[in-house]
């Protein structure tokens, strides 16, 4: 994670002042996903961004990266999102698991959407179910 700072010249162009590179770590597992984990803050906060797709196979590197903040004392963990392409049960088990931890626990991401079924199309009752009447009324009576 790279912080640019931009400074906008006379002629409305902007220009790199410089870059930084927090300190951290990086925490790499197959297929390109991986955390990058800032040190750990003066007020406690340790932020970790996760990027590519964390799932049963990779999420072990997001496990590893929070515990290590854990042992840097943190007492609340920012997980950016923002850059995750997929996560599946496993990162959703190990988010409600931290959860429940010493740290506290703050995501950061693009909204989710949830997606519904569509709905079922509209079946009528087939007409071999209703009787008719001579009057009108409902069926039995006189």
């Amino acid at each position: 994670m790279e912080v640019h700072h931009v400074r906008g010249d006379e002629h409305g162009e902007s220009q790199v002042l410089f870059t930084h590179v927090p300190s951290g770590q990086i925490y790499s597992a197959p297929g390109g996903a991986g955390v990058f984990r800032q040190t750990t803050g003066p007020d406690g906060t340790a932020r970790l961004q996760a990027t590519g797709e964390l799932d049963t196979d990779t999420v072990t590197c997001l496990h590893q990266a929070m515990a290590d903040a854990l042992g840097e004392s943190a007492t609340c963990m920012r997980i950016d999102l923002t850059t995750l392409a997929f996560g599946d049960v496993a990162l959703v088990e190990t988010l409600l698991h931290a959860q429940a931890g010493p740290a506290r626990l703050v995501l950061a991401g693009p909204p989710v959407r949830l997606h519904a079924p569509p709905p079922r199309p509209h079946r009528p009752v087939p007409r071999r179910n209703l009787r008719r009447t001579r009057s009108g009324g409902s069926p039995g009576g006189r």
